[in-house]
């Protein structure tokens, strides 16, 4: 009789044992992500961003690279989720701020942090500089991020964005924003920064904004209003809309609202091998 029941334990374990690490993943990923949204933060999340890659790339078998593109293979994919993107927006406490950071880290492929309007102060950007280095996309505007935070964002090898608009940055702020690497959009509107020269010497390629352009009216009027606001919708239909998110963008920021997470990854992987080709086609000049 134990004998039996050992062998149906044995049959189980090796039934599941498969299953388990996946199933463990999943709950995981739901766990950081409900205590987020429970601080007040969002995420996005997609297929892992090898899988993107297998697509594309030719050395890779042809039979890989067609399930990976089908429907079947992306629901598969699908079922193992990685968070992109964190977004804590809104959250106007430090230590909700302080505490998202904490769980985010464990993510380790957050590739997006959107501070808008939040209580992140510069000692928790030194903290993301340490532990989010996968960041390509950094929006602190309207914040009270002052020059000292910037000094650390040198640290993050893909930094590829900064939206710092509505920031308390001066003059000192230059050099450490001409320190970037890999700078491409810089956005300086509104910050108490006037001469640019610097950070368009160290990096000519980079977008620099540094003056207003507003498509909508500016958000200040719905934050000091304190209460909802209604926009036009779709069939003449009107939807909603949190007076905290400003309808205040600048080129060249999107105004379609927070990328999903296919798009946002399939936008990291064209731009790399964007990179890659024209550094093959230099080479061989």
């Amino acid at each position: 009789m134990r004998s039996r029941r050992l062998q149906r334990w044995i049959i189980a374990y090796l039934a599941l044992s498969p299953i388990l690490p996946f199933l463990v993943y999943r709950v995981s990923i739901w766990h950081r992500r409900a205590e987020i949204s429970r601080l007040g933060g969002s995420t996005v999340i997609g297929a892992p961003l090898w899988s993107y890659e297998m697509t594309n790339d030719r050395r890779c078998p042809q039979i890989v690279r067609r399930f990976c593109s089908s429907k079947p293979g992306a629901w598969v994919l699908d079922q193992l989720p990685v968070v992109y993107s964190v977004d804590l927006r809104g959250v106007d406490r430090e230590e909700d701020v302080e505490s998202i950071l904490q769980v985010a880290r464990r993510f380790g492929s957050v590739v997006e942090l959107t501070f808008y309007q939040s209580a992140v102060t510069d000692d928790q950007l030194e903290y993301v500089a340490e532990h989010f280095p996968k960041v390509v996309r950094l929006k602190i505007n309207e914040t009270a991020i002052t020059d000292t935070g910037i000094t650390h964002l040198h640290k993050l090898p893909e930094l590829k964005l900064v939206n710092a608009q509505r920031t308390l940055l001066t003059e000192n702020a230059v050099p450490d924003l001409a320190s970037i690497r890999r700078l491409k959009v810089l956005n300086l509107a509104e910050t108490g920064i006037t001469s640019v020269e610097p950070i368009r010497e160290a990096h000519p390629m980079c977008t620099i904004n540094s003056q207003l352009v507003t498509r909508t009216r500016s958000s200040d009027y719905y934050r000091t209003a304190g209460s909802r606001r209604t926009t036009p919708g779709r069939a003449g239909q009107g939807r909603s809309e949190q007076c905290a998110v400003s309808r205040t963008t600048t080129y060249p920021f999107s105004t379609s609202g927070r990328p999903t997470g296919h798009r946002l990854i399939r936008s990291i992987v064209a731009r790399q091998r964007t990179e890659t080709n024209a550094r093959h086609n230099s080479i061989g000049q």
